[in-house]
């Protein structure tokens, strides 16, 4: 499972032809199931829905079948492979008429297109682009065992903190799959807890400086966190990331406690009080 942000920045019918794209094609179903996970999932943050883009599910669909052909998740195509459509996410969208720089997440798996969306969101860099604010544009594309989703980054400007204020069934752990992986930064791997990550969507260039981070339980209990942000990451730029050490603890309320300084140098502060759901559960709705 990777990411990748085009030219912005850090997912089986659509086929290329000689070079040339097709022309747009209706939803399959799971890119419709994909579209209302991912939908769920923003409303649970109080974000306007994504909406479906003709020329983004087939991009998306179209880089699917590509990576099936050459088994290989990738986000990068190359000319003379087949199903070659175009070298990076924006510049294969823009082969179906998208205007715009685009994010994308591609993998390879064998689960279902909710379990992939819940997967990619579990995932802190894969979070970003699905909770930017606006209603975003989107597409999603299945082939085989490959996944693609795109999204227009083209949003409204906010910051974003998840688990959200008041939000419920949270997750207890994350897996720890994800490429990058943000963990490497601490020389650990494998199974922690869920992370709360926060997302500052700004109008113009430059980074985010965190001032002080938190996560503790709702008694006082210190929560023992990796932290990622851009004075340690590369690949951030706007956001930083808590990352329990252990599981979290289920049906416990957690409260976690951000403030960092815009690129523009206002104090930005951020809280969210969110509550566990029961042992193990994996994702963020049954």
């Amino acid at each position: 499972m990777s990411i990748s942000w085009g030219a912005a920045a850090a997912c089986v019918l659509g086929l290329a032809c000689l070079g040339q794209a097709e022309a747009p094609f209706r939803p399959s179903p799971a890119a419709d199931q994909a579209l209302d996970r991912l939908n769920l999932l923003r409303k649970e943050l109080g974000l306007e829905a994504a909406r479906a883009d003709t020329a983004l599910m087939s991009s998306a669909q179209a880089h699917a079948r590509y990576m099936e052909l050459n088994r290989q998740p990738t986000h990068l195509q190359s000319e003379g492979k087949p199903g070659f459509f175009g070298i990076d996410p924006t510049a294969r969208a823009q082969a179906f008429g998208y205007s715009g720089p685009v994010a994308e997440c591609v993998g390879k798996s064998q689960r279902t297109p909710v379990e992939i969306v819940d997967q990619y969101y579990a995932a802190p860099y894969h979070r970003l682009p699905l909770i930017r604010p606006g209603a975003i544009d989107f597409g999603a594309g299945f082939a085989g065992d490959y996944s693609c989703l795109n999204f227009g980054v083209k949003g409204e400007p906010g910051t974003i903190i998840s688990p959200a204020d008041g939000q419920t069934g949270v997750p207890l752990t994350w897996d720890g799959i994800e490429t990058p992986n943000p963990l490497r930064l601490h020389g650990v791997s494998g199974e922690v807890g869920f992370p709360v990550v926060v997302a500052f969507f700004g109008r113009g260039p430059g980074k985010i400086e965190l001032e002080k981070s938190s996560l503790t339980t709702a008694s006082g209990e210190q929560v023992a966190v990796f932290r990622n942000h851009p004075s340690n990451d590369p690949e951030l730029r706007n956001a930083t990331f808590l990352i329990p050490r252990e599981p979290l603890q289920p049906r416990t309320e957690y409260i976690a406690q951000v403030s960092f300084k815009s690129p523009d140098g206002k104090m930005v502060e951020v809280t969210s009080r969110f509550t566990t759901g029961p042992a193990r559960e994996r994702f963020i709705f049954p």
